[in-house]
């Protein structure tokens, strides 16, 4: 009993060091199971799952002592946003090939009183074969985040690099689009020493599964084509709503990274996200959907009725009267209002669209007997519910519509497919 109770324990903090002399620390190990295996000789396998790993120059005795004067971090596919070239060659002949490197472009994405955070390149001379004969270069975009107060705690949710590096990778989620996910965070220069840690990042990236066709032209909303907007205002303006809205940036994370299929919850989920949002960012205009549409004369019938009832009639009518709140039909009715220049497909079909996704979110998520035939149409409306989610999001960071419109409508843009649905479902 002893010694079972010692294996399922869960421990905050592991130390080690790896063959090559760098230390390890592993935090939150959780206890997953023990296998006793046979032979001559028993012996037992335990499993851990654990949370987050450093490697580096010294271990770490607790979360609280990972601090660090930086940070920086790499998003997949955000190099297409950027659209940096950064190197130009001269070819003379077959032996003589100038290659110039010019990194010193930094991309500023935002500042307040204790970081500033720029995108980077990272230029690297590598080798493509092992006798080092034909050199070649990779560029590594990297978002950095420097301290501007000294040594920053790493984890917490406010004043830590944790807490920057989050943000701001939801922030460049909603640019990039397509496949964003976030991997090889590094932190440099703590109290310590200089030293280089790497944080792990809970995801496998196989090289044979990246698509390597991919470019600027499936960026959702690249740099290109959304011009040289104030990034520094409308990502401070997405600081400020962040908190509102976290957990619906992290569904609409999660369908650009694709960790998500189009399985039938996947559209009234969309629906309901882009529903709890709009109530976050549009709370005053939802206001006039709590206000009873009644007229001067119908008021005037109302309250001479309520003088001559009973309490329990008064409470009845009151409850029938009371405001119901803004319904999913409004709250797009609202939202196309503004943004119909980024979404000209929509425009005069916005009664028929909602009517259908109404059906659509009611079907399927409240009696589960939603039906979909065309399942073209069903990607679609995902797509759309997601982009005009974006649009909402970005546009009242102070993302211009005309920018928006430009991006979304571009050849090849992402509103090519919903567009081509619903105008092909609901012709005028």
């Amino acid at each position: 009993t002893e010694s079972n109770e010692g294996r399922s324990r869960d421990f905050p903090v592991i130390c080690g060091e790896v063959d090559a002399g760098h230390s390890v620390t592993v935090f939150d190990c959780v206890f997953k199971s023990s296998t006793i295996l046979g032979g001559r000789e028993s012996s037992i396998r335990i499993e851990y799952v654990y949370g987050d790993s450093w490697f580096g120059g010294r271990a770490f005795a607790s979360k609280s002592d990972v601090a660090f004067k930086e940070v920086t971090f790499g998003i997949n596919n955000l190099n297409w946003w950027v659209g940096d070239q950064v190197f130009e060659h001269r070819y003379e002949d077959i032996h003589n090939v100038t290659i110039f490197v010019d990194a010193a472009a930094v991309f500023k994405l935002f500042e307040d009183e204790y970081v500033e955070a720029v995108i980077q390149h990272e230029p690297v001379v590598e080798s493509t074969n092992a006798g080092k004969l034909s050199p070649g270069f990779t560029d590594y975009i990297r978002v950095c985040i420097r301290s501007k107060v000294g040594v920053l705690p790493f984890y917490g949710d406010a004043r830590s690099f944790e807490y920057y590096i989050y943000r701001l990778y939801q922030f460049l989620v909603l640019l990039v689009g397509i496949n964003p996910y976030i991997y090889d965070i590094r932190g440099y220069g703590g109290d310590f020493r200089s030293g280089c840690y790497q944080f792990r990042v809970r995801r496998d990236v196989q090289l044979d599964k990246i698509d390597k066709k991919y470019d600027t032209a499936a960026v959702l909303l690249p740099r290109s084509v959304l011009g040289d907007v104030d990034y520094v205002a409308i990502i401070e303006k997405y600081f400020q709503i962040y908190n509102e809205i976290s957990t619906g940036l992290t569904d609409l994370a999660a369908f650009s990274t694709r960790t998500i299929g189009y399985a039938r919850n996947i559209l009234p989920e969309a629906i309901y996200n882009f529903e709890g949002i709009e109530d976050a960012l549009y709370k005053e205009e939802n206001e006039q959907a709590l206000r009873p549409a009644l007229n001067a004369e119908n008021q005037r019938i109302l309250d001479s009725i309520m003088r001559v009832c009973n309490n329990s009639q008064k409470e009845f009518l009151a409850n029938r009267f009371k405001p119901r709140g803004a319904t999913l039909k409004w709250k797009l009715q609202l939202v196309m209002d503004k943004l119909s220049a980024a979404f000209p497909y929509v425009v005069n079909r916005e009664d028929a669209l909602a009517s259908f996704l109404v059906r659509a979110r009611n079907g399927f998520s409240h009696r589960g007997d939603g039906s979909f035939d065309d399942r073209y149409l069903y990607v679609g409306l995902v797509e759309f519910m997601n982009l005009l989610t974006v649009a909402m999001v970005l546009s009242e960071c102070g993302v211009p519509i005309e920018r928006l419109s430009a991006c979304f409508n571009r050849d090849g843009g992402a509103g090519a497919g919903p567009k081509f649905n619903i105008e092909r479902c609901f012709p005028l």
